[in-house]
């Protein structure tokens, strides 16, 4: 659409004008034409009506309001986005073209846009009316179509004048005004301009413009450094959709919640910004930038192909730093291609690139254009870094500098020449990805020990303080000769004074100086707020009329300064002759840093991750320490004590300083707020000229009992700028009223009984003041412990509360609202107090809530006029049973003003409701299972259940109430159901909340965290800040080095820090370090639901496995916009599980296992096996030590069964022998298995151990071991392995020949019992045994793997495994032989002290290895271990013997003058016969007042006075010379040939150096020793192949080039990987920077290696100097050794050598284990009744006979046990 056309109201308006035009036909007579008037216009586009496009706002999307603008003609407006009729988050603001409402509904217009014009050729027709009639007008129509291949490109011009007909209009249709548009046309305009032809003044303009397709490709290709250009894009949010209007798309974007729902409507792009793919999905680019150029030298190449042929020119441009560089180039033909080189470095902002194609052709010899064939124009960014300023500042000799102020983030990515960073938190949605980041940041850094990112987010401008200062401007590179002129401002900005800024133009010349200054004083206040300095410094000339021409900038700057900007205080204001004053209250902190004029505070408590820094600090502003605590307390701006205003008429005096003989305006604004009345607001103006330098203005205000608030609110101007222009202070003065509350206007009865609230009291443990009343907390124990587990806390008024000294407890008054039953309650609200006659507006808000019921509104709005003082109003309201609160709001305003601005008075009324159990619903809610077709599954009736004496009905009872209404009866398997509902509301929304529970899996209660030492604690405590634990185990704990050094312990085995438990997070994979409620397995769900008809369904799945007993199916259905139930369910299905009833009572043993009596029955006996679903057995050559020299030797044997136990197991031991709650905890488990295995194992050796054989030879000692792995419920493993096993002990077992064991077991022979399980037997060694297993046989066949499997039925006949000595380091000794089996240069230790013999240079002496000074001396005896002449020191007096004077005497070890008297007790120790007491400071012998140099001992005397000792002076009695270099007796100083090479000083290159005197090349480096002497480029030649080293690329021949060599004359190396100056070849870990060497070759750098000569060990972890392979305890400093192997270091352990027992808790020699009466108190521990008598239960230990492997391995059999009898 045209710009005269654009809207309605243009339409109407030109309408209007042609109505008043023919009613005044005089008005076009009389035209002013020095006026521009605007008539009628229209332009026809191949004969119709060109129109701009409208978009129109989707109706769809709700607007709330709009508003014009009142600075353009468009409209502001609030968009619903979330359509809750209320503008709230995520709505926005739009602005829209035009809008109206008189539909009833907003309807709004985005935009007008220009038409998209497909290909064809359009005639123009312009049309103008409203003319002067008769009357010649000049035309100047501009016609411009602009294509992407500039051949195609159209443009005309018509100027033309055209005579208006006697109807004031002119028609123009000209063949030379059209578009011609085609594919590749972009873009074109119509520019019509109509002028009185008498005088050239313009009557009218108009401009109409189209967009095109504008498809196409250049026949130019642009590239930088062989990189086409192409501008860098950037995406917007998630496009849901858009749809295109006239030449530009508009798009509805999701930039909120990434669900796929558009916020934000209507986003504009241009045509080719916007993309939809084969799968519907938008792409649009929000905007790109140019591509980036990074410091260096480049090439930019254009590149002109498929041409057509003809003659060509083409031109192109490059905009460098260092001047453009252009190119010209003539070609014919089709191709052809232009490059330019330039350089860039980190100061170049951009680049810009140019190129002009030109067709034309060869005319005699001279070139003749065509015309412009192709242009474009490219730009890239570069880093554009700030050069170093030429211009320095100084104030009070202190050099500007901004401080770079920095951020951490946890990961940064480059970004260009920036960063782009952000957070781990950023990630709000959990999708690993970061929904925000912050870029452009700059100097960014990684921390490479943290992980973590520093980035630079701004600078700090410097301070100013208050004061006089001065300022030095040094101006740098000031050439000689030139002219200079400094111009730019001053710039202050003080609190409450207008803005000053000075101009400034100085002018000087330059100097040889190199530099300029410049200098001035400026004072600064404390109402500075800031000052800021520009310069800009142009170099130039004087002109011949003497003045100043420029000819180019040499630099400019700017300068900030920022100043305390604190408000003058020039107000003083009192009330009734007293003064206003306020009580500031003050926060106390541990530290306070000085932050500029303002304070950083902190606590010790704001360390929450124990890094010894604040995670925060609190802004402060006047803050000061007290130097006797070290505590700092600071003012409290917020939180003070305002005056008290009593009730009265008061004066107030406002006095003000000011300047004398001034202009003033002063505005008072005095606010009065009423308890329960609103605010009554007076504003007062003042104006007054000044005589003195102060003024007072009296005014009054009046206040009474009611009065809560007074504010005062002053502004003072100056001069004529009264609104703010000069805006001088301001200051507000705030008072607390009396604040009772008025009697209240309103009476409300209910059934015709009058409301009144009853009260009772309630008592407290403490009440504190809080500032707004009391406080009051009590204590809540609820395990009934004894102690307050929670404290509570109620607010209250301060008259609402008393403290009794009868009982020390805090009694507080509570109001008991009246109740409401189910049904209609008629209410009338009575106001009284009315003014006749007066105007007003009640508003009744009712508010209901129920628990069922959801909320329910209810207004009513009455406006009427008071006939008298009193007036009532009735309704009806309806309380459902559901009903749980019902709240009654009145209102009550005057004049109209119903905004609030006039409330008169407000009152609440509350009744408590029902609250009960809606079983009446509006929709039927039920539920099918699809079993051969959809069936009913039958509901539990619903009120069963909620009954009013629900808390005296057991679990029993209730289990029996469901068992005799269950639904149905589900077997095994996945069952598709569904949930119906009948009685909907067409087109409502409905939410579906279900929840499937199984109470067999159900904890007994809350979920528990164990705490270290077993006590338990709810889990939400965990990581609360507050130690529940008595250890502290539920929060983070740390090391001295502020690591973490407790954990949790996830469901699938991992860890995470106690810190991130309950943190808001899943960082366990199963979510379990995060509270969720009860820990019970209630799987709950929510579906949404949009109703179509009045009945509908829900389809989903369950799931039943064989172990389930029974499912209780619970379902609400919600109406989603009035928020109430509307429908529920409950049900209860029966599972597999149900089916067992073996003592025939026909209640299901599932259900009686969750009674309180158990199973309801003895039941019958048990065993293991009972439960064994699976078995495993292993044999493990766990170690094997061949001691010949001693006849000794040990090997250990373990063999085991590992038997897979069924998940029923736990329900069996919790039910037999603890309480039943069908969850085994892991101290339950724990309890079992140490009952278990006292009562099932044998101490000591057992001679019924199975009959497996080492090398012929029988078991000397076979040791029982029982464990179990998963045994408790919160174990986390998959299944419940119970393992029996013996740990066999051999001695004098030898090797075979081949240096090989024989392990062999002789079953049954196939006589026994077949196994009843398929599983695996499998054999292998232990790290310690130091072999491996060579060969396999089962039942007499060769195996060929380490396990061997067999099935069900099988007979195990015989097992044999022999296992082979290694020879790891592959030395040639086997690792039972090899002292040092991982170490190829060391097999032998004859002295046993742990260095092989080869390397020990005592191989006999167990106390020596080595000798470092080679003195024969070993290192741990030489006492001088580096030194080869000293070894020992007799008298340890730090001097070895043989050069102590007095070996045995530690007071003496020289005699310095040999007479036989130690030097520290001879008075005269060099025997000169001079006292040694005499003052001698250096010690030289020569007294301090003869010595020239007293503090020199090497120097005493000065002949010549030179200052150069005669010891160091060559020429002692010559002042003019010191040192002869040649040796030639002549001074340097006076010499020709100081070097005495024969040539002069003036002719020797090289004056001091006698090799040298030649530079031929003047490289600086002699001939004598320049490979090249010649060539000033070379010097040396390190390979020796003739060619230089800085013009060879390789300069030591080794086959790499220099520029990737890192050891470029180094022919063995020439990488480094790890960048550690050690090349891959002779680095041991070429990819690690901290570790090059490996003494002991164990694959551990000797800078990590705590044992860097002992291949054997690298780590002491609990630093005690025994390495972690040989430390049983690796981790405990107090045990290295647990020679039984039970787990227990020998330190700790009452019994080294026992594995059965670790303590003897009464002393008296006899293990715990073993011992009855285990703490000696004389009464026996009674375990478990050993005795099996096959009725009482217990467990019974015993083997069968020794058939079958089973047997063999078997500990013991469980026999049938209660716990309870």
């Amino acid at each position: 659409m045209s710009n005269t056309s654009a809207s309605k109201t243009r339409s109407l308006t030109m309408t209007l004008m042609m109505v008043l035009m023919a009613l005044s036909p005089m008005a076009s007579v009389e035209a002013d034409h020095d006026e521009n008037w605007f008539g009628d216009y229209e332009l026809h586009v191949d004969g119709t009506l060109y129109d701009e496009v409208e978009v129109p706002w989707p109706s769809e999307v709700d607007i709330l309001s709009c508003t014009p603008n009142s600075w353009d003609d468009r409209w502001n407006c609030e968009i619903d986005i979330d359509g809750d009729g209320s503008y709230n988050y995520p709505d926005y603001t739009e602005y829209f073209e035009y809008c109206d409402d008189s539909t009833g509904s907003w309807v709004c217009v985005v935009d007008y846009v220009d038409p998209l014009m497909e290909e064809g050729n359009y005639s123009l027709e312009y049309y103008v009316s409203g003319l002067d009639p008769n009357t010649n007008y000049t035309a100047n129509v501009h016609v411009y179509v602009y294509d992407f291949s500039d051949p195609l490109s159209f443009y005309d011009n018509v100027n033309q004048v055209f005579e208006s007909d006697s109807n004031g209009e002119i028609s123009i249709e000209l063949d030379d005004l059209y578009w011609d548009v085609s594919n590749s046309t972009c873009s074109g305009y119509s520019d019509f301009r109509l002028n009185w032809e008498d005088n050239g003044t313009e009557a009218l303009r108009n401009d109409d413009k189209f967009i095109g397709w504008c498809d196409g490709d250049l026949y130019v290709t642009t590239e930088l450094d062989g990189e086409e250009y192409e501008r860098i894009p950037h995406y917007s949010a998630d496009v849901v959709d858009c749809e295109r209007y006239g030449g530009f798309w508009f798009c509805s974007l999701d930039e909120q919640e990434n669900d796929g729902v558009a916020d934000r409507f209507m986003v504009k792009f241009d045509l080719d910004r916007c993309e939809e793919d084969s799968n519907g999905q938008w792409v649009c680019i929000q905007h790109t930038q140019n591509p980036l150029i990074w410091p260096g030298d480049h090439t930019i190449e254009w590149m002109a192909s498929g041409l057509p042929d003809s003659s060509w020119r083409m031109m192109t441009s490059v905009y460098a730093q260092d001047g453009n560089i252009y190119e010209d180039v003539y070609f014919n033909g089709t191709s052809a291609s232009v490059d330019t080189d330039f350089t860039t470095d980190w100061f170049t902002c951009n680049l810009g690139a140019h190129y002009i194609i030109y067709e034309g052709e060869w005319v005699s010899g001279s070139w003749s254009t065509f015309g412009t064939f192709e242009a474009n124009h490219y730009n890239w960014q570069g880093p554009c870094d700030e050069d170093e300023s030429k211009l320095t500042l100084f104030m009070d000799n202190e050099e500007y500098m901004e401080t770079p102020q920095y951020e951490e983030f946890d990961e940064c990515i480059e970004d260009g020449f920036d960063h782009e960073c952000w957070n781990d938190d950023y990630d709000y949605d959990g999708d690993g990805e970061p929904d925000w980041t912050r870029t452009h940041m700059q100097d960014c850094e990684e921390d490479n020990s943290t992980g973590t990112w520093s980035c630079i987010v701004h600078y700090e401008r410097p301070l100013v303080w208050p004061g006089d200062h001065s300022f030095e401007l040094l101006i740098d590179e000031i050439e000689d000769g030139e002219a200079y002129q400094i111009s730019g401002y001053f710039d202050s900005n003080e609190q409450g004074s207008p803005y000053n800024n000075e101009q400034i133009s100085i002018y000087f010349n330059g100097t040889s100086s190199g530099n300029h200054t410049e200098t001035w004083d400026w004072e600064t206040y404390e109402s500075t707020c800031s000052i800021s300095y520009y310069f800009h410094v142009q170099h130039g000339y004087w002109n011949s009329n003497g003045g100043f021409q420029s000819n180019g900038t040499h630099e400019n700057e700017h300068f900030y300064y920022n100043g305390p900007c604190e408000a003058p205080d020039i107000f003083t204001l009192t009330v009734d002759g007293e003064e206003y004053e306020v009580e500031y209250n003050m926060d106390y902190f541990d530290h306070c840093e000085q932050d500029g004029f303002n304070w950083h505070c902190w606590n010790d408590d704001y360390d929450n991750d124990g890094d010894g820094e604040p995670d925060w600090t609190s802004h402060q502003n006047d803050c000061e320490e007290d130097n006797s605590t070290g505590e700092w307390y600071c003012i409290n701006q917020w939180n003070v004590e305002r005056p008290e205003i009593e009730e009265g008429n008061h004066t107030m005096e406002l006095t003000i300083d000011v300047e004398e003989n001034m202009s003033y305006g002063l505005t008072i604004g005095v606010s009065i707020c009423q308890n329960m009345g609103g605010c009554d607001n007076e504003n007062m103006e003042f104006e007054f000229n000044t005589t003195s330098n102060t003024e007072t203005i009296t005014f009054y205000v009046e206040t009474d009992n009611y009065t809560c608030d007074v504010n005062i609110d002053v502004h003072l101007y100056e001069e004529d700028y009264y609104w703010g222009h000069s805006h001088v202070a301001s200051d507000n003065f705030h008072f607390r009223g009396p604040c009772e509350q008025p009697p209240s206007p309103f009476n409300l009865t209910y059934d015709g009984i009058e409301y009144e609230v009853e009260y009772h009291y309630s008592t407290y443990d403490d009440c504190t003041d809080d500032g707004y009343g009391w406080e009051c907390e009590a204590g809540h124990d609820y395990d009934n412990d004894g102690e307050t587990d929670e404290y509570h806390y109620h607010h209250f008024p301060y008259d609402a509360c008393e403290f009794s000294e009868d009982d020390m407890l805090w009694y507080c008054e509570n109001m008991v609202d009246p109740q409401l039953d189910a049904g209609n309650h008629t209410m009338e609200i009575t106001v009284e107090g009315l003014e006749p006659g007066m105007n007003y507006s009640l508003e009744i808000n009712s508010y209901m809530w129920g628990m069922f019921s959801g909320n329910d509104d209810m207004t009513i709005e009455v406006n009427f006029t008071a006939d008298s003082d009193v007036m009532s109003e009735e309704f009806v309201i309806e309380v459902m049973n559901s009903t749980c609160n019902v709240n009654i709001g009145v209102q009550l305003h005057q004049e109209g003003y119903y905004g609030g601005h006039s409330q008169v008075a407000y009152d609440n009324f509350n009744f408590e409701a029902p609250c009960g159990m809606e079983t009446d619903f509006p929709v039927d809610l039920g539920l099918e299972v699809d079993d051969g077709g959809w069936t009913t599954v039958n509901p539990a009736p619903v009120d069963l259940f909620f009954s009013s004496d629900e808390d005296d009905v057991s679990d029993e009872d209730m289990l029996m109430l469901m068992l005799d209404n269950v639904g149905y009866v589900l077997e095994e398997g996945n069952w598709s159901m569904r949930w119906t509902m009948d009685g909907l509301n067409n087109g409502s929304e409905y939410m579906l909340e279900m929840e499937v529970e199984n109470p067999m899996m159900e904890d007994s209660g809350e979920r528990m965290f164990f705490c270290g030492d077993g006590d338990q604690i709810p889990f939400y405590w965990v990581n609360d800040g507050y130690d529940h634990c008595e250890d502290g185990a539920d929060e983070q704990q740390y090391d001295e080095d502020g690591d973490p050094i407790n954990w949790f312990d996830c469901m699938d085995g991992s860890e995470v820090w106690i810190y991130q438990v309950n943190d808001g997070h899943d960082d366990c994979p199963d979510g379990d370090d995060e509270y969720s409620g009860s820990s019970g397995s209630g799987e709950g769900d929510y579906h949404y639901y949009t109703a179509t008809d009045d009945h509908g369904h829900i389809e989903w799945n369950l799931e039943v496995t064989e172990e389930t007993c029974f499912l209780v199916l619970n379902a609400a259905l919600s109406e989603m916009e009035e928020g109430h139930m509307v429908s529920m369910f409950l049900g209860m299905v029966m599972g597999p599980m149900a089916a067992i009833d073996d003592n025939g009572d026909e209640i299901p043993d599932c259900v009686e296992m969750m009674m309180s009596d158990g199973d309801g029955g003895d039941g019958p006996d048990w065993d293991m096996d009972d439960f064994a679903i699976g078995r495993n057995y292993e044999a493990v050559l766990e170690y094997a030590d061949f001691n010949e020299s001693l006849n000794e030797s040990h090997v250990v044997l373990f063999v085991a069964q590992h038997t897979i136990m069924h998940d029923d197991l736990r329900l069996k031991i919790d039910h037999d022998f603890f309480n039943g709650d069908d969850y085994l905890n892991d101290t339950e488990a724990m309890e079992f298995e140490m009952l278990w295995q006292t009562n099932a194992l044998t101490d000591g050796c057992d001679e019924s151990g199975p009959n497996f054989t080492v090398n012929g030879f029988d078991v000397d000692c076979a040791e029982q071991m029982q464990m179990f792995e998963g045994l408790a419920n919160e174990s986390g493993e998959e299944a419940i392995v119970w393992i029996a096993g013996w740990t066999l002990h051999y001695s004098n077992v030898t090797a075979n020949d081949n240096g090989e064991l024989s392990v062999y077991f002789a079953g049954d022979g196939g006589s026994g019992d077949p196994e009843e399980f398929s599983g695996t037997i499998c054999g292998s060694a232990g790290m310690f045994s130091g072999m491996v297993p060579v060969s396999w046989y089962y039942n007499g066949s060769a195996v060929e793997s380490d396990c061997v499997d067999f099935e069900a039925g099988d007979h195990i006949e015989s097992i044999e495994i022999v296992f082979g000595a290694i020879d790891s380091d592959g030395d040639g000794y086997n690792d039972i032989e090899d002292r040092f089996p991982n170490d190829p240069e060391e097999w032998a230790d004859s002295d046993d002290d742990g260095y092989g013999d080869n390397h020990d240079m005592f191989p006999d002496d167990p106390t020596e290895h080595w000798d470092s000074d080679g003195d024969g001396y070993g290192d741990n005896g030489d006492e001088y271990p580096w030194d080869a002449g000293e070894w020992v020191d007799s008298d340890a007096d730090g001097y070895g013997d043989n050069s102590d004077a007095f070996p045995t005497d530690p007071t003496e070890w020289a005699d310095t003058d040999g007479d036989g008297t130690g030097d520290n007790a001879d008075t005269d120790a060099d025997g000169d016969g001079v006292s040694d007491s005499e003052e001698d400071s250096d010690g030289d012998g020569v007294n301090d007042d003869q010595d020239d140099f007293p503090f020199d001992a090497n120097e005493t005397t000065d002949s010549d006075g030179d200052g150069v000792g005669d010891n160091s002076d060559a020429f002692p009695d010559d002042a003019n010379e010191t040192t002869d270099t040649d040796n030639d007796g002549i001074g340097d100083n006076s010499d020709e040939d100081v070097d005495g090479d024969g040539v002069t000083n003036d002719l020797d290159d090289f004056p001091l150096d006698s090799g040298q005197s030649s530079d031929a090349d003047g490289d600086g480096v002699g001939d004598s020793e320049d490979a090249f002497p010649n060539d000033p480029n070379e010097y040396a030649d390190s390979d020796g192949d003739g060619v230089g080293d800085n013009a060879d690329d390789d300069d030591d021949n080794d086959g790499t080039p220099d520029t990737s060599d890192a050891f470029p004359t180094n022919p063995n190396e020439n990488t480094d990987t790890d960048g550690d100056g050690y090349g891959d070849n002779s680095d041991a870990f070429p990819n690690d920077a901290g570790e090059w060497n490996d003494y002991d070759g164990d694959g551990v750098g000797d800078n990590s290696d705590a044992f860097m000569t002992d291949p054997y060990e690298s780590r002491d972890t609990d630093g005690d100097g025994l390495g972690d392979n040989a430390d049983a305890f690796p981790n405990d400093p107090n045990e290295k050794v647990d020679s039984d192997g039970d787990g227990v270091g020998n330190n700790a352990d009452a019994f080294p050598t026992d594995p059965s027992e670790t303590t003897d808790t009464d002393g008296d020699g006899v293990g715990d284990n073993a011992d009855d009466d285990a703490d000696g108190d004389g009464v026996p521990d009674e375990p478990v009744d050993p005795v099996d008598d096959g009725d009482s239960g217990g467990i019974l230990p015993g083997f069968t006979a020794l058939t079958g492997l089973a047997s063999v391995l078997g500990a013991a059999i469980l026999v049938a046990g209660r716990r309870k009898d």
